[in-house]
C-alpha cells in the first residue's frame, strides 16, 4: 500500500460479496492510511435471500483482499440490527483470529494481518 490517506466509497467486493451481488443499497467508506485499512459499513440492503448464501465467505474474502493489498491492520465497523447476524459475525471474527468489540452500538472487528503478508 502506498503511504498517505485515501478515502473512497465502499463497493460490494470491499465487503466480501461477489461483484454481481444484487444490492439495493450500500453506503460506507474505505479508508486506507499507510498499511491500515478501515472499512465503515453504514448501510447495506439486498433482496431477500441474496446475502445469506455469501455470509460465510464474506469475512475471509475481505481478509484475503486486505492481505493482497499489503494491509497490516484491518478494522471493520458496522451495526447489525439482527442479533443472530451479530452473533455470527462475532464468532466468525474470533475464529479468524480477530478481535470483536461493540462500543456504543457499533460493531468493530479488528485484525492484525502480520505485516500484510
Amino acid at each position: 500500500m502506498a503511504a498517505g490517506v485515501v478515502t473512497r466509497a465502499v463497493a460490494a467486493a470491499d465487503v466480501g460479496l461477489a461483484p454481481n451481488t444484487a444490492l439495493t443499497a450500500l453506503r460506507g467508506t474505505i479508508i486506507d492510511a499507510g498499511t491500515t485499512r478501515i472499512i465503515q459499513i453504514k448501510y447495506i440492503e439486498a433482496p431477500p435471500g441474496t446475502l445469506l448464501p455469501q455470509l460465510r465467505s464474506a469475512l475471509p474474502n475481505i481478509l484475503r483482499a486486505a492481505r493482497a493489498d499489503g494491509v497490516a491492520t484491518l478494522q471493520i465497523e458496522a451495526s447489525f440490527g439482527n442479533g443472530g447476524l451479530e452473533a455470527f459475525v462475532k464468532s466468525t471474527t474470533e475464529a479468524l483470529g480477530g478481535i470483536y468489540s461493540s462500543p456504543g452500538g457499533t460493531d468493530v472487528m479488528t485484525f492484525v494481518l502480520s505485516g500484510g503478508h
